[in-house]
């Protein structure tokens, strides 16, 4: 199904509260972006309203653009026309020739045909496609295997395993506050869980007692995996051992 056929708007919650340009517009600005989103999400070329250069009304593109989308959106020509300038102004909205668009709803519109096409040629990964022919989405059961495809990080390329909370939780070996953890772990890049699963086997070395070991949910809070393993001589001993620098370790569990 097009993404323009979907009866709801992927809207990147964090995103949008977080967007430094978007923050710059007005709450009214605001208010009517939402409007504009939801028209630009049922349009053909999803992300982006079209207008024939032959239809040209005005010598302002902005106010051409206001006029097709006041006749969807309930609000003063004036109000929409300030509103689109503010938004092109901060680089939320773009405009490119006779095309008003939405950068991200862009993107996700092609990636949406391209993954359509590939889908139809037999293409991707097809552990990533265990479905009878019933089924109308991917269905991946959390405990599957160790790695999952996260669509909603642009950073991730499609061809790139990403480790699940689950192989983090059985590596540790400590489970308690699994709530807390695992909203934690989505958070982190791919990056940031391969360097931790590298250094939970030194780090149970140094704490073979899981007892003393940190909550798992306090590790990844406080980016323990940076901390410093240094390896100590203890007299009479004979032997050394690791020794995991940062003092915290010994809080909140």
């Amino acid at each position: 199904m097009a993404l323009r056929d979907q009866p709801y708007l992927p809207l990147y919650i964090q995103d949008y509260l977080t967007d430094e340009k978007l923050n710059m517009c007005s709450w009214q600005t605001q208010g009517i972006y939402i409007k504009i989103l939801c028209i630009l999400h049922k349009q053909k070329k999803y992300g982006s309203v079209l207008y024939k250069l032959n239809s040209k009304q005005t010598e302002s593109i902005i106010k051409d653009f206001a006029l097709i989308l006041v006749k969807q959106i309930p609000c003063q020509m004036n109000d929409m026309e300030n509103a689109l300038s503010e938004l092109i102004d901060n680089e939320v909205l773009m405009i490119e020739n006779n095309e008003l668009y939405q950068k991200r709803m862009l993107k996700d519109g092609e990636t949406s045909i391209a993954r359509s096409i590939a889908g139809k040629k037999g293409g991707g990964n097809p552990n990533l496609y265990k479905q009878t022919p019933k089924q109308k989405y991917k269905q991946i059961p959390e405990d599957e295997d160790e790695y999952e495809y996260e669509s909603d990080n642009e950073n991730v390329n499609e061809n790139v395993n990403v480790i699940k909370f689950e192989k983090f939780w059985e590596e540790y070996d400590k489970k308690v506050s699994k709530l807390k953890t695992k909203p934690l772990w989505n958070k982190l890049s791919n990056k940031d869980r391969k360097l931790i699963i590298d250094y939970i086997p030194e780090y149970k070395l140094s704490q073979p007692d899981k007892s003393y070991r940190k909550n798992p949910d306090v590790f990844l809070r406080n980016k323990a995996w940076e901390d410093e393993i240094i390896k100590k001589q203890f007299k009479g001993l004979g032997s050394t051992r690791n020794i995991v620098t940062d003092k915290s370790q010994y809080k909140d569990l």
